[in-house]
């Protein structure tokens, strides 16, 4: 399943971060962003994969970023 998100500032990476439970996020990856521009506002545009994912199963997740 594919995350993005949009975040003002500029970082090197982008990471999310996945488990069973908000204290249980267990598995990660990273991810790459790129630089947007719309209506005057400039920022990143963030995109990552978890991978593994079961069926019917509910999943806890955490996207962020790294300076």
């Amino acid at each position: 399943m594919g995350v993005m998100w949009a975040t003002l500032e500029a970082t090197s990476t982008s990471t999310v971060k996945w488990g069973l439970g908000p204290e249980a996020l267990t598995s990660s990856a990273s991810g790459s962003n790129d630089t947007y521009t719309n209506f005057g506002w400039r920022g990143q545009l963030h995109r990552a994969t978890m991978t593994g994912l079961q069926p019917a199963t509910k999943y806890y997740y955490q996207v962020r970023k790294k300076i």
